[in-house]
């Protein structure tokens, strides 16, 4: 399993530092951004940014060291 990790940090950065709740995703979609919320979105970002080639299996958003939300594929 190799990813550019460009690729991967090109996706993540949309959503480091910005106000969540303006991104088209959350926005259009009234979905609040939540920690699994936030899972969610980027799990489907990243599984479109690197196509077929690979399976995105398991996305983990922290909210604290100790709290975190996870999206698993299914």
């Amino acid at each position: 399993m190799v990813v550019d990790y460009g690729l991967l940090r090109e996706v993540v950065e949309r959503f480091d530092h910005c106000d969540l709740n303006a991104q088209p995703d959350f926005d259009r979609n009234k979905l609040p951004t939540t920690a699994e919320n936030i899972a969610v979105v980027l799990a489907t970002k990243l599984q479109t940014a690197v196509g077929d080639r690979v399976s995105i299996d398991e996305v983990v958003v922290r909210e604290t060291p100790r709290a975190a939300a996870k999206w698993k594929k299914n």
